[in-house]
Parts: C-alpha cells; sequence; structure tokens
C-alpha cells in the first residue's frame, strides 16, 4: 500500500517472543536506502566487544539486574 504513494520502508521485529517492533517509511523519490541493521540491546551488549563498559555499568544497577 504505502508503494504505491511512493513509500518504502523497513521493519524490525523486538527481541523475544513479542510481535512488536519499529518501522521507518520514506519518500522514495526523495531518499534511498543505503543500508539497515536491526539490533536488540540486550543481544547486542552480550555479543559486541565495544558494549562491556555499558554492560558493567548494568550489571552495577541492583534494580536493573535483580541482585
Amino acid at each position: 500500500m504505502f508503494g504505491k504513494h511512493g513509500y518504502n520502508g523497513v521493519h524490525a521485529c523486538k527481541g523475544g517472543q513479542v510481535s512488536e517492533g519499529v518501522a521507518c517509511f520514506w519518500k522514495t523519490d526523495r531518499f534511498k536506502l543505503i543500508e539497515h541493521e536491526r539490533a536488540v540491546i540486550g543481544e547486542t551488549i552480550n555479543e559486541k566487544e565495544p558494549f562491556q563498559d555499558f554492560k558493567d555499568k548494568l550489571s552495577e544497577n541492583k534494580e536493573f539486574s535483580g541482585n
């Protein structure tokens, strides 16, 4: 439906078992998709080295970490 009106878009689902997510649409005569990437912070901080400091700070927060 959006394509008929000159739009394109991408959608990314949240992590886990939910059917929610986020979408971004743009007018194709003004913009073009160069690349896109989906990142779920809960997964990314465990997989990527640059997020180790962030993960360490989260683990210090007793309310967040559940400790």
